[in-house]
């Protein structure tokens, strides 16, 4: 296990670049699965204010969607802070490792299984070893799936979005000082 440890961290030091750039793209991927909720529910409260809802409700309707939005709010934001994880690293290289033709990352951990005794065993299975690790050093970071149709089913989020530029453009952002 040493060996091999060796052997893929030796291969592994010429795309720390790319290894830092996946995480980065798997970190953006679980924020945007995680917190899509709660940014779609903030951009219909701010629709809502933006286009004076506020001022047509009686003051008990008021309430109560505010209520409902605080809720809301709350409980999206502590669902997205539950699903939310940190890529761990073999998940990371996992991912990498999926970019690349015959996954080379996973070759450089595996043991020679027969043949060990033989020296033109040893001589194959060095130049696989040494084909993987050049393999590894062309490796690009992975691109992040940023897509959340198959979450968002009704397009939540896009309604959200056109509601506020439509806020923008037909309400005020002023009239939400009209809550008080």
């Amino acid at each position: 296990m040493k060996a091999s440890k060796s052997i893929e961290e030796s291969a592994l030091s010429g795309v720390r670049r790319s290894l830092f750039l996946t995480r980065l793209g798997m970190i953006a991927e679980r924020l945007f699965r995680a917190f899509w909720p709660f940014w779609t529910v903030c951009l219909f409260a701010i629709a809502a204010l933006a286009l004076g809802l506020q001022d047509m409700l009686v003051l008990e309707l008021l309430w109560g969607l505010l209520v409902l939005t605080v809720l809301l709010l709350v409980g999206t934001l502590v669902a997205g802070f539950r699903r939310f994880r940190f890529p761990r690293r073999h998940e990371v290289l996992a991912r990498l490792d999926e970019t690349l033709p015959g996954r080379p990352i996973a070759a450089l951990t595996d043991k020679q299984a027969i043949g060990a005794d033989d020296g033109a065993s040893i001589a194959v299975w060095h130049a696989h070893v040494k084909r993987m690790k050049d393999r590894v050093r062309s490796a690009r970071p992975a691109r992040p799936d940023l897509r959340l149709s198959h979450r968002d089913r009704f397009g939540l989020r896009y309604i959200a979005a056109t509601l506020v530029v439509t806020a923008l453009l037909f309400g005020s952002v002023w009239r939400a000082a009209s809550v008080a």
